[in-house]
């Protein structure tokens, strides 16, 4: 028995006919509540992490606390949808900039009613190198027309804008997080000629065979391993069984940058967390002799450090012995001025 009070009751209408094929026929006015309802959404995406849809509820709710959300929703694995009950609200969140998820970057879009969210590409501003680009090339037109081809130009470094680096051009562009990203591309001159153009990227996003998940490789993921360990025990006095807990350790710990050069400290066996932080620096000493502690304090007798080595002659620091320097190749007069003249060509 159907509850007439259950749900939304619908209609019949009368379908059209095409080629003797029924077909439905939407009007604009059949859509708009719908668009407005959800021009307020956003769809967020974490680039490194696919927490569970609980805790990215809690975390959205969190950061944005002093927003009034509407509904929190996950579209499917990795991405969610989330609703604010203001435009402004929206829009002011959209233009901020980009928010974090254990220093993993939250990557967040603005819904609009030619997206389709459950096939929507995530996308990334990322920078892009045009090596050895002709320089008549470097105009805002022309590379604009050109990093179209990847992506949404976004714009160039200083060094590009004011054409004092010529090795490359350099551009923020949005490109789609899953690529593609080619290795080269190719446009048409202005003598309609085709020309090849090859592509650097400065940074790309890695993704997981095993999950599907962005930022992170296979190798990393928890509780897998893609190539299978055997263990081998000689047995005697010692034997192997002092490797096993090397080999167990080398297979559990994720972060490539703290894995080699410490096998020999007892930081090799301490916690991921220890190990990062074993990295930073806490305090350091001034050319006074005084403390410094906190990032920014250490930031800036670090900075007032390689500030006074520029230009200035310090008495107090070992010299360098040139006839160690001598020892070694000598570029001659004439080598010089060869080297130069390329340069200037």
């Amino acid at each position: 028995m159907v509850d007439p009070n259950e749900d939304t009751s619908l209609e019949f209408i009368l379908a059209t006919a095409i080629h003797g094929t029924k077909c439905a026929k939407l009007m604009a006015e059949d859509v708009k509540d719908e668009i407005e309802y959800w021009q307020n959404a956003l769809i967020c995406s974490i680039l490194r992490a696919n927490p569970p849809f609980e805790v990215m509820k809690g975390f959205l709710k969190r950061i944005w606390s002093n927003y009034e959300l509407n509904k929190v929703l996950q579209v499917h694995k990795g991405i969610f949808l989330v609703r604010f009950a203001n435009l402004p609200d929206k829009i002011q969140v959209e233009n901020r900039g980009i928010y974090f998820f254990d220093s993993k970057p939250v990557l967040a879009k603005g819904w609009n009613p030619n997206m389709d969210i459950q096939k929507e590409a995530i996308k990334s501003p990322i920078w892009v190198q045009f090596p050895d680009l002709n320089i008549k090339y470097w105009g805002i037109s022309s590379l604009s027309k050109i990093s179209s081809v990847l992506g949404i130009p976004i714009k160039t470094d200083n060094y590009t804008r004011e054409k004092t680096w010529l090795s490359y051009a350099r551009v923020l562009i949005k490109m789609p997080i899953e690529g593609p990203f080619p290795e080269h591309i190719e446009f048409i001159n202005e003598h309609d000629m085709l020309v090849r153009q090859v592509v650097k990227y400065e940074w790309l996003p890695i993704k997981c065979h095993h999950c599907g998940m962005l930022g992170h490789e296979e190798q990393d993921e928890v509780g897998t391993t893609t190539t299978p360990v055997t263990l081998k025990v000689e047995y005697g006095l010692h034997g192997g069984l002092k490797l096993i807990p090397l080999i167990l350790y080398k297979l559990i710990r994720k972060f490539h940058w703290i894995r080699h050069g410490d096998d020999n400290t007892r930081l090799f066996f301490a916690k991921a967390k220890q190990r990062k932080l074993a990295t930073y620096i806490f305090s350091i000493k001034d050319d006074k002799g005084d403390a410094a502690e906190g990032f920014e304090n250490i930031g800036k007798v670090m900075l007032s450090y390689y500030q006074n080595l520029l230009g200035i002659q310090h008495t107090n620091r070992s010299p360098v012995e040139m006839s160690i320097i001598n020892q070694g190749p000598v570029l001659s007069i004439e080598n010089k001025s060869s080297y130069a003249s390329l340069l200037l060509q």
